[in-house]
């Protein structure tokens, strides 16, 4: 048998008290399909970074459990089509993981009131102060050329790359 994870997320129209019984739903589907449940826990509810379904927020639920390779398909094709379900994660385990506490933290958008707030200010430049030079180099430019001078040097150039093909 194999270790694997699930993270679930479970639509905010539901209230906090239907979505333990959503989430049995999800684990029925993983026992179904002969799984074992090693750990069901609800990690709370998040605003999504954007929306799926029409939904901005969803309960997040960590689902692990051991199975057969076999059944992995079987357990996200059901969550695929189960209507309780917005989005699933289903990984191989790490040793160690179902010892782990696990904290999520809501995505804040850079462009957001929240995050002007929390990047960090580039360093200005006081009045008067002149940028720092560019470290690449720019090729020098050759001569002015006149626009006949260009066709002439064209033609010179065209007509060598013929006689080598």
């Amino acid at each position: 048998m194999q270790k694997y994870e699930l993270l679930a997320i479970i639509p905010a129209i539901h209230t906090d008290t239907e979505v333990p019984a959503i989430a049995d739903k999800v684990v029925a589907i993983v026992t179904a399909a002969g799984g074992t449940i090693v750990r069901s826990e609800n990690l709370g509810k998040l605003k999504l970074a954007y929306p799926i379904k029409h939904q901005k927020h969803g309960y997040y639920w960590l689902v692990q459990f051991d199975a057969e390779g076999a059944v992995v398909a079987k357990i996200e094709n059901d969550l695929r089509l189960s209507e309780h379900v917005l989005r699933h994660m289903l990984t191989e385990r790490a040793e160690g993981a179902d010892k782990a506490r696990f904290q999520l933290e809501a995505y804040v958008s850079p462009i957001s009131e929240e995050g002007f707030a929390t990047r960090k200010e580039k360093p200005r430049r006081k009045a008067g102060e002149v940028a720092p030079a560019a470290t690449s180099q720019v090729a020098p430019r050759g001569p002015e050329m006149t626009v006949e001078e260009l066709d002439k040097k064209l033609d010179q150039i065209l007509e060598g790359a013929s006689e080598n093909v």
